[in-house]
């Protein structure tokens, strides 16, 4: 088996076409991570969530790392990782678009959508956040 970079031409077409990432962010120094479905457009990642921890730890640190990954076995795998930062969207006409994007996928999952209770038994509501990652950096490894 052999690991190799991959072209920024390949990072692209992965990310166009994995639409489930994992996002990292910073919450008073600890370090949290979640599923979250993205969609890459124009340079940037679009998506929406529910306000929460989340939403309050990228308010105070844009900084976020996002890792897309495809594994058929432990010796056929691509991942990517990129770096960016957290910028909400406030714009009906964007807030519209990005909901477009995200549903030209039939798979698309998206909780902020979903009827979510948390653990002291209380409903979220369900008032979408919607926001873009700027891309700052990618790095890609694929075996093959």
């Amino acid at each position: 088996m052999m690991i190799r970079e991959m072209s920024e031409y390949d990072i692209r077409d992965m990310i166009q076409h994995t639409h489930l990432g994992r996002l990292a962010y910073v919450l008073d120094n600890r370090p949290f991570i979640i599923p979250l479905s993205f969609r890459f457009s124009g340079g940037s990642l679009y998506s929406f969530t529910t306000d929460g921890q989340k939403t309050e730890a990228l308010r105070k640190n844009d900084a976020v790392c996002i890792l897309f990954d495809h594994i058929e076995s432990r010796t056929n795998w691509r991942t990517v990782v990129l770096n960016g930062h957290y910028r909400e969207i406030d714009r009906d006409d964007e807030k519209n678009a990005i909901v477009a994007l995200m549903a030209s996928e039939p798979t698309w999952w998206e909780p902020a959508y979903i009827k979510t209770v948390a653990k002291d038994g209380h409903e979220r509501k369900l008032e979408p956040i919607f926001f873009r990652i700027d891309i700052e950096s990618a790095t890609g490894h694929q075996t093959g």
